[in-house]
């Protein structure tokens, strides 16, 4: 019974945040539904939202660079690899906006996160055509055609 219990409370629930407390301090990933019911291990702190915080609003507040900074601070490092405890991470300040708020500020960071990643693949496909047409212009094997302009 002890057992199933313990099974119980490291159950993620879609919404949780998970907080890497080994290692990696400072890193956290937003479980989905479709992670519902799966455990977490003993290195990770699973942080459960109430009902008046955006479970990606809290995820992206960890990512923010003060407060990874904040929690590498806080972090024990009494042996080669730092820790923070739950009651370490459990004084972490946090100011929430009204619900409506949270929400709004996710859907802009989420906008801009489309935009870094349609970027990043416009550069990786340019630095490869980039590549390919390097050797065939260099050895003649392709031709640039003259500019009308010209």
């Amino acid at each position: 019974a002890a057992d199933a219990a313990n099974q119980i409370r490291y159950q993620i629930r879609g919404g949780d945040i998970l907080c890497v407390r080994v290692g990696s301090i400072g890193r956290v990933a937003l479980a989905s539904t479709e992670q519902t019911g799966w455990i977490f291990g003993s290195g990770l702190i699973c942080v459960r939202p109430s009902g008046h915080v955006d479970p990606q609003f809290l995820a992206r507040y960890f990512a923010h660079p003060d407060v990874t900074d904040w929690l590498s601070r806080r972090s024990q490092v009494s042996t080669a690899v730092p820790s923070i405890s739950r009651k370490a991470l459990g004084t972490l300040p946090i100011t929430l906006p009204p619900l409506e708020t949270q929400r709004s500020i996710v859907r802009v960071l989420t906008a801009l996160d489309e935009k870094i990643h349609a970027h990043q693949r416009i550069c990786t496909t340019t630095a490869e055509l980039h590549d390919g047409l390097l050797p065939l212009l260099f050895s003649g094997q392709m031709t640039v055609p003259r500019s009308s302009a010209g």
